[in-house]
């Protein structure tokens, strides 16, 4: 709450600390008050595991963190 600058998650479907995460702003109305803010984003890969160990779950991660630092 504190922090004002812009955040970037990126988290993957197939993942227990993902879906974790998932459950913990389900249930807390100020997370997902922080969530909604404009300077946050959230990129969900369904189909990728915690690490992205395919090749295209890492570059579709690089395209989405290079756009948004150009933002």
């Amino acid at each position: 709450q504190r922090f004002q600058g812009r955040v970037l998650l990126i988290l993957s479907g197939d993942d227990l600390t993902a879906a974790e995460f998932r459950n913990l702003v389900d249930s807390s109305p100020d997370w997902q008050q922080q969530l909604r803010q404009p300077r946050v984003r959230v990129d969900e890969l369904k189909q990728a595991n915690h690490t992205f160990s395919r090749r295209e779950w890492r570059e579709q991660v690089e395209r989405w963190t290079i756009n948004w630092v150009r933002e």
